[in-house]
This record gives structure tokens, C-alpha cells and sequence, in this order.
């Protein structure tokens, strides 16, 4: 194993351990040492159930209902409408194919990722979203206040 390998590894290891810390454990499977590439000589390939995760996701993706989206006036461009915007119907995909519990997403921005978030979601599903600058003080919102008392 080569010197960027252990790095890797380590990293792996201590983020796992500190989101176990968290969250008081992890639930099984979701711990896998993982990549979707990884250069040409390392030991670690991509998972298959990772791909195959992916694959159902992207075939889901293709006819994702964005509704919750097309709903709001939000400013800007619609971006999850336009490449390389793709990957909003893919996080809606993901949330659904996953049957995920519990959703939290790193780093709000507009909120459109979170509403993508929430659109694929099963109902009663909470997406908990946090960033360093409140959602409502933010100029380029797509969320509302209504947002969360409706899983957000």
C-alpha cells in the first residue's frame, strides 16, 4: 500500500469513527470502504453495491417528479432543468431509491438541493440541512418558511 493509500485509509477510518461518535453507531452496511474511482495502481475499487445503488438511481432519475421544484418562484435559473443540473433529479433519485430514514445534507446554499432532497424522499422522512449562513439571510433561497414544519 502506498503512502496516499494509508492516508486514505486513515482518513476513512477516523470519519467513520467520528460519525459513529455522533450518531452513537453506525447501522450496518453504511461503514463500506468505498470509491466511485480511485487511481489506476490503488488497492480499492468501486464497490458494486455502490454502482449498482447508482445505476437504479440514474434509471429513476430519468423520470424523477420534480414538482416540488417546478412549484416555486425561487430566483435564478432553474438549474435543476439545465446541465449540468442533472444531478438534483440524481439526489431525488438517491433519496427515493435508498428508503432513507433520515437525510442530512452538508451545506444548504439555495435549498434546491434540500428540496430535491425532500421531493424523493418517502413521506415523514426529516432531510436536516445545515450551513454556516442562516437559510432565511441568504438572497438566493428556494426554501420557505412552511418548508419546516414539512419534514425540513
Amino acid at each position: 500500500m502506498n503512502f496516499l493509500d494509508r492516508i486514505f485509509v486513515k482518513a476513512w477510518r477516523w470519519r467513520v469513527s467520528a460519525a459513529a461518535r455522533l450518531f452513537g453507531g453506525l447501522p450496518g452496511g453504511n461503514s463500506q470502504l468505498s470509491a466511485i474511482s480511485s487511481v489506476w495502481d490503488s488497492p480499492f475499487r468501486p464497490d458494486p453495491d455502490l454502482l449498482d445503488l447508482l445505476l437504479r438511481a440514474a434509471a429513476v432519475a430519468k423520470n424523477q417528479d420534480m414538482s416540488l421544484l417546478d412549484s416555486r418562484s425561487g430566483p435564478g435559473e432553474r438549474y435543476y432543468l439545465l446541465w449540468p443540473g442533472e444531478h438534483y433529479r440524481l439526489l431525488a433519485a438517491l433519496a427515493a431509491v435508498c428508503a432513507a430514514r433520515c437525510i442530512v445534507e452538508i451545506g444548504t446554499f439555495t435549498g434546491m438541493g434540500t428540496l430535491a432532497l425532500r421531493q424523493g424522499a418517502a413521506p415523514g422522512v426529516e432531510v436536516h440541512t445545515f450551513d454556516v449562513v442562516p437559510w432565511d439571510s441568504f438572497d438566493g433561497s428556494w426554501l420557505q418558511a412552511d418548508d419546516f414544519s414539512d419534514g425540513i
